[in-house]
């Protein structure tokens, strides 16, 4: 996000999604909610679910980022930066498009579920939010097995050398 026109590529993308659904027909008020949809699951899933380096370990990150999703790693975990404000404006533009094309149809659901989307994804971008975890869901557990056994008083017992 920081190489220069990537804002640019991310609009173009999603306008060309635009275009490939109004080559088949499908209907403006259909075509953008199913980008406000289809575009907050697939962001809040690469954003706020998966956690550890976002290339997959090319990098020598050497385990750093394990705890961390992309949105917490991106500009170094700095809140309200151009990009994070980029990040969170375009799914609330996306959701006033599509509730602009579909307030005008009788499809009530699709504008409740383009509501639900916006909510979701907006929520989770938000300063607070930043390393707090939802009902669990990437919540990384401090238990680590002992290396050696204690006994009841507290203090380690010396390990048994295996007979050679």
């Amino acid at each position: 996000l920081e190489a220069r026109g990537a804002w640019l590529v991310w609009i173009l993308g999603i306008l060309g999604i635009r275009y490939i659904l109004a080559l088949f027909a499908v209907s403006p008020n259909l075509a953008w909610s199913c980008i406000n949809i289809g575009h907050g699951l697939v962001t809040f899933y690469f954003f706020h679910v998966l956690c550890g380096s976002p290339l997959g370990g090319l990098e020598d990150d050497c385990g750093k980022y394990d705890e961390l999703t992309f949105w917490e790693q991106i500009d170094h975990g700095r809140q309200l930066t151009p990009n994070k404000k980029f990040l969170t404006a375009l799914p609330l533009f996306l959701f006033l498009i599509a509730y602009h094309q579909t307030s005008h149809s009788d499809s009530k659901y699709l504008l409740a579920a383009n509501a639900l989307t916006a909510l979701f994804v907006l929520f989770a971008k938000l300063p607070f939010m930043h390393k707090r975890r939802l009902f669990g869901i990437n919540s990384y557990s401090t238990f680590s097995f002992p290396s050696q056994e204690t006994s009841g008083s507290g203090k380690k017992k010396p390990r048994r050398q295996k007979a050679t």
